[in-house]
């Protein structure tokens, strides 16, 4: 149903946040999977069951789950990514996240940059 949304409509950050957040509940809670809570996804696989789920491209489902998981760790403001016009305008920083931590580690530790 997920799916028929994304052609008709603009999806925004917002959307997809709320909706991969209320699958993954779904599917977390259902009992008919085997999720392992102490993953950084929440569990094996997460993020495909929950794009077969949406009919929707894993990769976009992986994205907000991440952004979904630093949200939770207080890494990451909701409203921050919430008021994007756009879903590549929230995704295409945050695969800068992993590289923007290593040179935060180097510039802590006392490394030029």
């Amino acid at each position: 149903m997920a799916a028929d949304n994304d052609d008709a409509y603009n999806l925004t950050p917002a959307f997809i946040l709320e909706t991969v957040a209320a699958a993954r509940e779904f599917i977390t809670t259902s009992g008919k999977s085997n999720v392992a809570p102490s993953s950084r996804t929440k569990g094996p696989d997460l993020d495909e069951k929950i794009a077969s789920f949406l009919a929707w491209p894993p990769k976009r489902v992986k994205n907000a789950l991440a952004q979904l998981h630093a949200i939770e760790e207080g890494e990451l403001s909701k409203k921050a990514v919430e008021s994007l016009p756009t879903i590549h305008a929230a995704t295409a920083p945050w695969t800068l996240l992993p590289v923007l931590r290593f040179l935060g580690l180097l510039k802590a530790y006392g490394f030029p940059l």
